[in-house]
């Protein structure tokens, strides 16, 4: 549970006391517990729902936070290549062997 301080006043203003109040909901930001998580909402459309769960199947996904969380690593992975590094993606046809380039953005 997360935990502030606050100072109480005493009788004399020089001599403060300092409290420890346990606070309800989410812990302040900074917080170093070994359980730091972020936790995402996302609303998504009916379609995307359906994406989402046929990708889901396509790979034997444990759960749709799994895919999305792989996704998210796979976006950072080109991102970083494409935006940073200035690399070029190519995908190859798998029928012909021809490489094409595959634009993202």
């Amino acid at each position: 549970m997360a935990t502030a301080q606050i100072a109480r006043e005493s009788t004399a203003p020089e001599t403060a006391r300092h409290t420890t109040v346990r606070s309800k909901g989410r812990p302040p930001k900074g917080d170093n517990s070994s359980k730091a998580e972020y936790r995402l909402q996302v609303k998504l459309t009916p379609s995307g729902k359906e994406r989402l769960d046929a990708i889901v199947a396509r790979v034997d996904g444990e759960s749709a936070a799994h895919v999305v969380r792989d996704a998210l690593r796979i976006y950072d992975i080109l991102t970083e290549e494409v935006m940073e590094n200035d690399s070029q993606l190519y995908i190859k046809d798998g029928e012909t062997g021809e490489a094409m380039k595959l634009r993202l953005w």
